[in-house]
């Protein structure tokens, strides 16, 4: 997914392609995603966001669905939890035993609570997907988004691989700037 997230948003590379075998390759891939079933919600999530940048590839059952499951996911407080979008088990083909350790030791690991990735990112998916601003559930994740900003400006999280990286946070923090951004929180910048 994140391959057809690349050559849809390179711009002007897809239009650009005309050897065979790259047009074959994209249509095979094309095909392999359109059929592929998500193993988490995590998938689903990304199969809505495919759903914006190649809608071909993605059935109006599945970008529903996929809809349908980020409004469930949403917690009490407006927020989302990228833990609860995928069984530990399922990020990778192996997790490293000291991950597994690390994460199941957080205080919140049995009910893990909203973090500043996973709600941006599903504020965008659904703005993305046509869920208007002004929808009181997106309202309530913008909400928990601002009241989480840090003094620094950005969106601080722990990475869930290392917990002296903080690549989360980086990817927090723009994801949430997006996320005002398609909501009307930020004034579009000036030419």
């Amino acid at each position: 997914m994140q391959a057809a997230r690349a050559i849809a948003t390179a711009p002007g590379w897809l239009a650009s392609v005309k050897d065979e075998d790259s047009v074959d390759r994209i249509a095979r891939m094309k095909a392999y995603l359109s059929k592929y079933e998500p193993i988490s919600d995590y998938e689903h999530a990304l199969k809505l966001q495919l759903a914006a940048l190649l809608p071909d590839v993605v059935s109006p059952v599945q970008r529903e669905a996929s809809i349908a499951m980020l409004w469930r996911q949403q917690l009490p407080d407006g927020g989302w939890s990228t833990r609860r979008m995928s069984d530990l088990m399922k990020w990778h083909v192996k997790m490293a035993p000291k991950v597994v350790e690390m994460i199941q030791s957080e205080p919140d690991a049995a009910n893990p609570g909203s973090d500043p990735y996973m709600t941006a990112f599903s504020i965008v998916l659904l703005r993305e997907a046509g869920i208007p601003a002004t929808d009181e559930r997106l309202q309530k994740g913008i909400v928990w988004l601002k009241q989480n900003q840090r003094v620094s400006g950005r969106w601080w999280m722990k990475s869930l691989f290392r917990d002296t990286y903080h690549y989360s946070t980086y990817i927090s923090t723009a994801q949430a700037l997006r996320a005002l951004a398609l909501c009307g929180e930020i004034p579009p910048l000036a030419n």
